[in-house]
């Protein structure tokens, strides 16, 4: 059955256990790989997918499908990455190993001048506030587009593009300073 079908968006409004299984089997390494970007914790982005897709079964009935299916759990997984950040109010860090060894984040046999250069960029989205963090993961490199973003996060269209120029902004400027600092 396609993902977009009438009776595969009806199975899932009511909680049909199979249609739940090939939508988790589907989408969940791109929740995953969402919510890891964010966090940058391997444990703790499993467990946040884990109850996404626990509140996405609970609340499938409300799913109106006036966006897509990843859109809906995108915009739980962002919630519940949003709450579990307020709860734990700990300093983010990306384990190289792990993004290394997830098969939606490539970086297999990264070299060492691009294990720095990673690392130089994730010391900088880690000094980003989480607003911004949030926009850049959705659009720039989850690729969605403005309206998909504007959806998930519950602001205009015109928000997303102010927040994704002025998250840029400042990531090019801790971009650069970190570099400035090396040389």
């Amino acid at each position: 059955m396609h993902l977009t079908s009438k009776e595969f968006i009806e199975g899932f409004k009511n909680k049909n256990k199979d249609t739940f299984s090939e939508i988790v089997n589907s989408f969940g390494d791109a929740v995953y790989a969402s919510v890891f970007r964010i966090v940058g914790n391997k444990d703790d982005a499993e467990d946040i997918v884990q109850n996404t897709f626990l509140k996405a079964f609970t609340k499938s009935e409300t799913f109106r499908g006036e966006s897509s299916i990843l859109t809906f759990l995108t915009s739980i997984a962002i919630n519940e990455t949003n709450m579990f950040l307020r709860k734990r109010k700990h300093l983010l860090y990306v384990d190289i190993d792990t993004i290394s060894n997830h098969p939606h984040i490539p970086a297999s046999d990264i070299s060492t001048e691009k294990k720095d250069i990673k690392r130089i960029f994730d010391e900088a989205m880690d000094k980003l506030p989480f607003q911004y963090r949030e926009i850049i993961v959705l659009r720039d490199m989850d690729g969605m587009n403005t309206k998909e973003v504007s959806e998930i996060l519950g602001i205009s269209q015109s928000a997303v593009k102010t927040k994704l120029h002025r998250a840029r902004t400042l990531l090019k400027t801790l971009l650069k300073d970190k570099k400035d600092g090396l040389l």
